[in-house]
Order: C-alpha cells, then sequence, then structure tokens
C-alpha cells in the first residue's frame, strides 16, 4: 500500500478526535438511510465505520483523483454494509452525504443495498468468493490474502473451491443458537478453516482446526473495536 497518507505508526491526538467526530455523525447517516429505505444493514456498517473512514481518510485514494492509476485500491468483500461505506465515502469527501442519504436502495438508484461499482470511491461490485477471484486477476493483486465469511454449507464449499486458486480463509459463522453443534459439525465437515461463534466477537476469530492435520486448535484474536485498534 502507498504509504504517502498512512505517514504515522498510530492515531493520536487531533486525528482520532477528528475521526471519532466523522464516525458520530456518519451512524446518524447510517440510521438515517436505512430508516428512510425501511431496510438495510445498520449493525455491521456502524461497526465496520471506524475502518472505513480511517481507510478513506488515509489511504492514497481522493475525491479528486478517484481514477489515478497510482491509487490504493480498497475492496469491499463485506457487501450488506453498503451503508457504512456511503456514509465513510460521503463524509470524506467524495459526494454529499445527503445523496446518498436520500437515494439508499432507491430504484434506479446507483446506492444499492450491496456495494457497486459506479459510486466515487468504489472499486468493485460485491458478491461471493468468486468475485474476489475476479478482482484479483483484474486488478492484479500480488499475494492475495483473503477470507470468505459464511453460515452455510454452500458458501464454504465455495470459498474452498475459490481456495484452490489462491489463498483463502473459509471462515464460518454459527449465527443461530438453536442446533449449533450440528451446523458446527456441517460447516467444519464442509472444510471451514475457523468459526466464529457470535456477533460479538466477529473479530476474534476462534476454534481454528487446521483442516487435513493433527486438528490442533489455534487462536487469532484481533480487536478491531475502536478507532486506535485500526491503527
Amino acid at each position: 500500500m502507498n504509504t504517502e497518507r498512512f505517514h504515522a505508526e498510530r492515531l493520536e491526538g487531533a486525528s482520532l478526535k477528528s475521526l471519532a467526530e466523522l464516525a458520530r455523525q456518519a451512524r446518524a447517516d447510517i440510521l438515517k438511510m436505512t430508516t428512510l429505505a425501511g431496510s438495510g444493514h445498520p449493525g455491521g456498517s456502524m461497526s465496520s465505520i471506524h475502518f472505513y473512514l480511517t481507510l478513506y481518510s488515509y489511504a492514497n485514494v481522493r475525491p479528486d483523483s478517484s481514477s489515478d492509476p497510482n491509487r490504493d485500491r480498497i475492496i469491499i468483500g463485506h457487501g450488506h454494509t453498503s451503508p457504512g461505506v456511503y456514509a465513510a465515502l460521503g463524509r470524506t469527501g467524495f459526494y454529499p452525504i445527503e445523496t446518498a442519504i436520500v437515494n439508499f436502495r432507491k430504484a434506479g438508484s446507483a446506492f444499492e443495498g450491496r456495494v457497486e461499482k459506479g459510486i466515487p470511491g468504489v472499486e468493485w461490485n460485491t458478491g461471493n468468493p468468486y468475485s474476489l477471484l475476479r478482482v484479483i486477476r483484474e486488478i492484479g493483486i500480488p499475494s492475495p490474502q483473503c477470507g470468505y465469511v459464511g453460515d452455510v454449507v454452500d458458501d464454504i464449499l465455495a470459498a474452498q473451491a475459490v481456495k484452490k486458486k489462491f489463498p483463502m480463509l473459509a471462515i464460518g459463522f454459527l449465527s443461530v443458537k438453536k442446533q449449533r453443534k450440528t451446523l458446527k459439525e456441517s460447516l467444519l465437515k464442509a472444510g471451514a478453516d475457523l468459526l466464529i461463534e457470535n456477533s460479538k466477537d466477529l473479530l476474534r476469530f476462534i476454534d481454528c482446526p487446521r483442516i487435513g492435520t493433527d486438528k490442533e486448535l489455534y487462536t487469532l484474536s484481533l480487536d478491531g473495536r475502536g478507532l486506535p485498534a485500526c491503527r
């Protein structure tokens, strides 16, 4: 990644204060979008907003040069967090935020329920693991490291199929409380590399059996809550 705008080791002082205020405004934008549309996913958008604001504020991509061939490419894989992406882009100057609020999920609008190319600052349409493969091929990302989260067997099987083309973590999400044991066994049998037990710990990967080995458990912990953790 171009380090032109990521100039400091971590965010502190005025930068944190500025981003915290942007996040407060963006959360209100997310609520307005989803309320006016009567649909959408505000929860995931709000929990991701710190990441999106940090990226669009400090990565080498700007509203006045969003097609610069030397820009950083920010690829959004979690399409349902589109209200968060639209709010972050609006609050960092890519377009008037009111445009996204009023047009979110309206017929004929570019501000669709999943993140779609055509919005200033958006590089690619979101979708299944196969769309990631196309992104990597066409943009030419060297040594890609990707993960795909799914809560059904078909998601894990699709991720495993793409895994034959490039490294990818197939992450199973135990989204239901009932029959969780059965779901866990099914996702592992389908080839899940990691399991996430609940939405509260989405950024804490647990129960990580190395499929095909001795089933030794590994734990990868990443606390993404709060602005300091984004750097």
